[in-house]
Parts: C-alpha cells; sequence; structure tokens
C-alpha cells in the first residue's frame, strides 16, 4: 500500500500541562537485551525506535518482571496487597514513555551536575508504587475491588530524561506515559477486559474479539439498530486482544481500546514491550491517510491503521531481539518460546 501523506503531531497541545510539573522518569539506556535487577523485578530498558517518510519515532519501554517476562494468570490478590507494597505483585508491569517529536536527539539537553540535583526523579520502586496504585484503581472498577478508585493509566504529566553512557539528557518535548499490567486470560464476555491490561492470551482467543460481537456494538446490526444486549458503555475503557501472528521471528500480538485514547491501537512483544501504535489522538486533526484508492480517517479500523514502521530496538534489528529473546539457551532469562506455539 502506497501511504501519501504527510504525518503530524499535536505536541504543543500538551506543552503546558508538561511544563508544570517537575517530576522525571529515567530511562538509562542499555545494551541488547541487558536487564537491570530492582529488588525482586528484573528490569528490561527497551528503546523501540519507529520510522516513516525519513523521520524517526521512539517508544521507551520499561518492563519489570518477577518471572522472566512471561506471563501469567492474574493474580488478584497480589494485586491487591501491591497497592501497599509494590514488591507484592506477581504480573509483569509496563510502563512506555513516548516522546512526542519526531526528532528526538534535536530536543535533548544535556545536564549539568547542578541542573540534575535541582529536579525530582522517580527511583523505580517508588515509580512501581505510583503506577500500580493507578493500574488498581482502573481495574477496580471491574472485578479487583469495586470501592471507586479512579485510575490514570496514561499521563503527559510527567517529564523525562535519557541517561545515556553516564550522562543525562532532558527530552524537551511532551511525554506520553502508559501503565499496564500484563497477563494471560481467556474472557467469555468484552466486559470482562480492563483498560491497562496486556492479555496475552492464545490465538483461539483473539478470534472472539474480531468477531461479529465487538462489531455489532460499534456499529449497526443488518436491522439497522445497535446491540442491545451489549451497550456500547460495557465495552468502554477497556483494552482488547485482537490478533496475534508470528513474524520475523516474533510473536506479535496487536491490541486495541474504545474510545481511542493514548496510544490508540498498539503492538506488543512479550519480553520486549510495545513497539507500535497508531497515535491518533496526537495526529493533527486534518490528517488524512490515502491508502490506494480509499480515504482512511483515524477513527477506521478500530484506531487507525500502523502507518510507521519497526526499526530497531535497543539499536538492532527487530527480528534479532526476538530471536535472542526466545532463544531457548538465553543467559538472561528473559522469554523461552513455548512449544507448538
Amino acid at each position: 500500500m502506497k501511504i501519501l501523506s504527510v504525518f503530524f503531531l499535536l505536541s504543543l497541545t500538551f506543552m503546558h500541562s508538561s511544563a508544570q510539573n517537575n517530576d522525571y522518569i529515567v530511562f538509562e539506556e542499555l545494551s541488547g537485551i541487558d536487564t537491570l535487577h530492582e529488588g525482586p523485578f528484573k528490569l528490561l530498558n527497551n528503546d523501540v525506535e519507529l520510522s516513516r517518510n525519513g523521520k524517526s519515532f521512539h517508544i521507551f519501554n520499561l518492563y519489570f518482571s518477577k518471572h522472566n517476562f512471561r506471563a501469567y494468570g492474574l493474580d488478584r490478590k497480589a494485586f491487591t496487597k501491591a497497592y501497599d507494597d509494590y514488591k507484592q505483585i506477581e504480573n509483569d508491569v509496563l510502563i512506555t514513555l513516548t516522546p512526542l517529536t519526531d526528532s528526538l536527539e534535536q530536543k535533548m539537553t544535556r545536564l549539568s551536575t547542578n541542573e540534575l540535583a535541582g529536579l525530582h526523579l522517580f527511583k523505580p520502586d517508588n515509580l512501581l508504587q505510583n503506577v500500580i496504585k493507578n493500574l488498581y484503581g482502573a481495574f477496580s472498577k471491574n472485578d479487583i475491588k469495586p470501592d471507586g478508585l479512579s485510575g490514570l493509566v496514561r499521563t503527559t504529566r510527567y517529564k523525562m530524561l535519557i541517561k545515556r553512557n553516564g550522562t543525562y539528557y532532558r527530552v524537551d518535548a511532551p511525554i506520553l506515559t502508559e501503565y499496564y499490567v500484563i497477563d494471560k486470560a481467556s474472557y467469555l464476555f468484552p466486559d470482562g477486559y480492563h483498560y491497562g491490561e496486556i492479555n496475552v492470551a492464545s490465538k483461539v482467543a483473539t478470534k472472539y474479539v474480531t468477531g461479529n460481537i465487538i462489531d455489532s456494538i460499534l456499529h449497526h446490526n443488518p436491522s439497522g439498530t445497535f446491540n442491545s444486549y451489549y451497550p456500547r458503555m460495557t465495552i468502554e475503557d477497556r483494552t482488547y486482544l485482537s490478533a496475534c501472528v508470528s513474524t520475523d521471528s516474533c510473536n506479535i500480538y496487536t491490541y486495541w481500546s474504545y474510545p481511542p485514547k493514548g496510544i490508540g491501537r498498539f503492538q506488543f512483544i512479550e519480553g520486549i514491550g510495545i513497539v507500535n501504535g497508531t497515535y491518533n489522538a496526537f495526529f493533527d486533526k486534518n490528517f488524512i491517510i490515502h491508502v490506494e484508492n480509499d480515504l482512511i480517517t483515524p477513527d477506521n479500523d478500530y484506531n487507525g491503521p500502523f502507518v510507521m514502521k519497526i526499526k530497531s530496538v535497543n539499536d538492532l534489528p527487530i527480528n534479532e531481539v526476538c530471536k535472542k529473546t526466545y532463544r531457548t539457551d538465553n543467559p538472561s532469562g528473559i522469554v523461552k518460546s513455548e512449544s507448538g506455539y
């Protein structure tokens, strides 16, 4: 498909809100698939570079795991305890930082020791505790603990520092930050899903959310009426698994949310993080994609099409990273492929 449009980002919209906050999240650049250790967790820092029309776009993944970056069923009891003690959580937690700019290197300012001393930096343990509290609030709307807590799982209030070879650089652009719990579950109905959940279910389970039930909720039935059994409110603020494909040695899962928010539709690889997104909320309002002879607006295709290609992960080709991540003799103990998958 030939894409002929120009790519725009609405970065100025979010500049004011982020400029009023001095909380910084630090992303330390690592080599290949090296991991850090933070208490009982391993931490992967993966910089995913996307490209389009000669421009680059980055998604920075902070990926916490106790269990070698493998997804398991949602441990609700541990999740509840982790509200007060982050070390109690058993599921993996993913934090993504997306600078809303296509010229990142030009937006990075080197900081002196004195400048760095004047900033409030989130330590990994404090960051994880804050993220878990917000995720808990989002999940409690459904079946964790319906106590009325509100959860913020996406924000542009935080700023970002990149630590490169011992030197800190401030990113002078708005930062979209999102939080996710990673689990593995098969839900029978749409209202089983949660917003802020990356559900790594089986390939069979993905057929459900691409079928006629969800489609009839979002659109009219053949009779011209809306679906009354599942009103739209039952699928709002949830993240749905819609596909899983194996390509370039990677198992890539695709997700979408209704209504489209933040990253929009996105792709996830277990053991690596989020590797692509549509980001429709941040495109210029006049953004229109000409694909062949059709006009596709960002709201179509359940959050728009992917218009960016995965260029690298930590400066390595994506297929090479996947091979290292899934190989059976991986010394880092990251994801190992399941037999028959």
